[in-house]
């Protein structure tokens, strides 16, 4: 995690946007480009300024327009992941990543499996699209503890194997937010 390199929120901040903005703006001008230019290939409901400087945020999703690429769904997942993550560090709870990883997959198991048919569980679900993917993101962040540092080898690979399993059984009922279907064309 770049967190290791800073000492303040701001810095973190700065860390991420200065590494995932300028090339997703590239990524994002040039898809914009090439639907212009050749339109047949993709729906042409795509093809706005709107849309265009929507996704230049990374947060279309929040903006309810449509991704220019099926694959810049995933960026919303990500920009959550990151302020959960500023989150955490700005508030000194970083120590506490592993009780909030197990508990919060284990919620998604629960939640995707026994109470989605709550219209209010299913509101924050989909509203947060993050959620349905807590066990892989933690899995991560364990992967990367393992990397940086050999301490507690035994316990962070328990923790990946745990991580799986729940992220298995949280996905039996594959939780994809509604304009998630309609960015993907599903």
């Amino acid at each position: 995690m770049s967190l290791n390199k800073v000492n303040k929120s701001s810095d973190f901040i700065i860390n991420q946007v200065s590494r995932l903005y300028p090339t997703y703006w590239s990524c994002v001008t040039i898809t914009f480009i090439l639907i212009y230019l050749f339109p047949c290939y993709i729906v042409l409901e795509k093809i706005s300024a709107i849309n265009y400087i929507a996704n230049m945020s990374m947060f279309q999703f929040y903006l309810r327009r449509p991704d220019l690429d099926d694959s810049y769904w995933t960026m919303i997942i990500e920009m959550i992941f990151y302020l959960s993550i500023l989150f955490l560090f700005h508030f000194k709870l970083l120590k506490y990543l592993n009780t909030l990883g197990i508990f919060l997959s284990l919620a998604t198991v629960i939640v995707t499996n026994f109470w989605y048919d709550n219209v209010l569980i299913k509101d924050l679900v989909t509203g947060i699209p993050l959620f349905q993917f807590i066990p892989l993101f933690f899995a991560g962040t364990v992967f990367y503890k393992i990397y940086t540092s050999r301490n507690k080898l035994f316990q962070n690979y328990c923790i990946i194997i745990f991580a799986l399993f729940v992220s298995y059984y949280s996905s039996s009922m594959q939780v994809v937010p509604d304009i998630l279907l309609i960015s993907i064309n599903i």
